[in-house]
């Protein structure tokens, strides 16, 4: 099949970056054409290795910007296709919007996958008859009046909207009711990376992804100062980047945990650090699925993870294969620290239910389920895609 992935920003770091590079990989180890496009470009080189047979795109690269006194002014436009809502689209302007339209408009008998809501709805707007047009949802529906409208208005011109969690596909049929199917197809863990137990013997918890406000780090270092006087040998240890890095500085420094947490940058090779540690927190204010989570379970780590909407509740079983806390609530994060850091015994046993779970997510039969629902959209339209 050909199968385009397209990406607001394939050169960041986030984890649904992470997680369409490597179903992409994983489906071009198949044998099918993948291409990833990227809308933006903002550094020189993407941050995960593309994999081999993925062929990767940039749409409108700062490198190379649209030539032409008239096509450079777009640049100083702002975008008509990105969303208000939608904060990353905030920096696109129309020379984004040009390359995107060509792009879309000459990917013919293919499948093409948005991954964003400002990508999903241009999508739903300029795809062609000539292709199977799917948004992937890779976080829970969001609250605003203004973004569900645009989905009842939009999403009914797609072939699908595949949401990562049985809880977010009820949302979208409840508000898209019977205009357009809605699938669930859940994260997998990366292509190519094995489960491994990590020894649990350092005293050391780590978080990892971008340091957004959503991702809760805030949260973290406010109920680390309770576990960091009942447990001073332990050291927690958040990877990412992000605009909220000065901030979180501040806090660690104001909370006086600057010995205790510290911020460690971006980690291309996050499972060597996570066979480093001995447990795994997550203190999201809201997810899709989180790709780190299961990635962290695939290194043997025992998780802590807020119960936020949509994704950790259903990777940990309903809190059969990891600790989750009512969300938000850093006094209840704090206490359950305390009582894990506190019972190794309790980590490994913590641990083995992690690791058994995880293996509910393998991709090869994640991959099977992309492969027979693109060939049920394209045979539904009557299109070869490739096949």
């Amino acid at each position: 099949m050909r199968i385009r992935y397209v990406l607001l920003n394939a050169y960041g770091g986030g984890g649904t970056i992470r997680t369409t590079l490597s179903m992409a990989g994983l489906l071009a180890s198949r044998g099918h054409d993948v291409e990833v496009a990227s809308v933006t470009q903002r550094r020189p080189r993407p941050r995960f290795p593309v994999p081999p047979g993925v062929r990767l795109v940039s749409l409108a690269s700062p490198v190379h910007p649209v030539r032409g006194l008239t096509r450079a002014a777009l640049w100083r436009t702002r975008s008509r296709l990105a969303h208000p809502n939608d904060r990353l689209g905030a920096g696109l302007t129309r020379a984004h919007d040009l390359w995107l339209r060509r792009y879309l408009a000459a990917q013919d008998d293919c499948v093409v996958v948005g991954t964003r809501m400002t990508v999903n709805l241009a999508l739903a707007g300029l795809r062609t008859e000539r292709q199977v047009a799917v948004a992937q949802e890779h976080n829970h529906m969001p609250k605003a009046p203004a973004v569900r409208a645009s989905y009842v208005e939009a999403y009914p011109r797609l072939d699908a909207v595949v949401a990562l969690t049985e809880g977010d596909a009820a949302s979208y049929r409840s508000l898209l009711g019977d205009t357009c199917p809605v699938d669930v197809v859940p994260n997998a863990l990366p292509h190519g990376v094995g489960l491994r137990r990590s020894p649990l013997t350092s005293t050391v918890a780590v978080s990892a992804g971008s340091l957004i406000r959503r991702k809760g780090f805030d949260l973290l270092v406010d109920a680390w100062r309770p576990v960091a006087a009942a447990h001073p040998d332990w050291r927690l240890r958040i990877y990412g980047v992000g605009a909220e890095a000065d901030a979180l500085t501040a806090q660690i420094a104001a909370a006086r945990l600057a010995d205790s947490v510290t911020l460690e940058g971006f980690e291309p090779d996050i499972a060597r650090r996570f066979d480093e540690a001995s447990l795994f927190v997550l203190p999201s204010r809201r997810e899709g699925m989180p790709m780190v989570l299961l990635e962290a379970m695939a290194a043997g780590l025992p998780v802590v993870a807020f119960d936020c909407p949509t994704g950790p509740a259903e990777v940990l079983d309903g809190g059969t294969s990891g600790v989750l806390v009512p969300n938000g609530e850093t006094e209840a994060l704090s206490e359950s620290l305390i009582e894990v850091l506190g019972d190794a015994s309790q980590r490994r046993r913590w641990a083995d239910a992690a690791a058994l779970r995880v293996r509910a997510f393998d991709p090869e039969a994640t991959a099977d389920r992309w492969e027979a629902l693109f060939s049920g959209l394209a045979d539904r339209r009557g299109l070869a895609v490739g096949r």
